[in-house]
């Protein structure tokens, strides 16, 4: 995962660098504004990403994951495009296809953030909580669908949080927590 965090900080970098020198000539201030949304969103979505970089994904990602992964790796290749398409190939034609997709992508920045994953005794929740083991009172599981796991965990100080974990990550948390009794 963190060869994944390094392409995705790759492409945000691009992204700031060529948005830096561009957003400013873009005609339609709605455009403007859809790009400069999705923008902070990446920065966003990859500042809760660079997690992996302390507590590494271990294991092997889900389908869904996967897929998330990449289409939120398709969503910035389509903003570099379509950023130099509106500003540089055909900055006077109605572009609202391109640019208004965008938000398709944003929805699924905002799907990939909702990963969560077990590393050692931990459970990251959300790339962004990390919640050790110890305090997890109890947990339920939901539904199993595409190698996921869809969870409900109940913590020892009454928060609720529901997730879903790969396969690789729920075996973890099992084998853990049998190991622990």
């Amino acid at each position: 995962m963190k060869k994944k965090y390094y392409i995705d900080l790759t492409l945000l970098i691009i992204m700031l660098i060529l948005s830096a020198f561009t957003i400013t000539s873009i005609d339609n201030y709605t455009y403007a504004v859809i790009f400069i949304a999705f923008l902070v969103l990446s920065v966003y979505v990859n500042f809760k990403f660079r997690i992996v970089l302390k507590y590494p994904y271990e294991g092997k990602l889900s389908i869904g994951e996967d897929m998330s992964f990449f289409l939120v790796l398709l969503g910035k290749i389509a903003y570099i495009m379509g950023l130099i398409n509106v500003v540089f190939v055909n900055p006077h034609e109605n572009l609202d296809f391109i640019v208004y997709t965008l938000f398709v992508f944003m929805l699924d920045a905002l799907i990939f953030k909702g990963t969560s994953y077990v590393y050692k005794n931990k459970l990251i929740y959300n790339f962004s909580k990390v919640i050790d083991f110890g305090d997890i009172k109890i947990y339920e599981v939901r539904e199993e669908f595409l190698n996921m796991f869809y969870l409900t965990v109940y913590l020892q100080n009454n928060e609720i949080f529901k997730l879903r974990l790969s396969d690789t990550s729920y075996r973890g948390y099992q084998k853990f927590k049998s190991n622990s009794h």
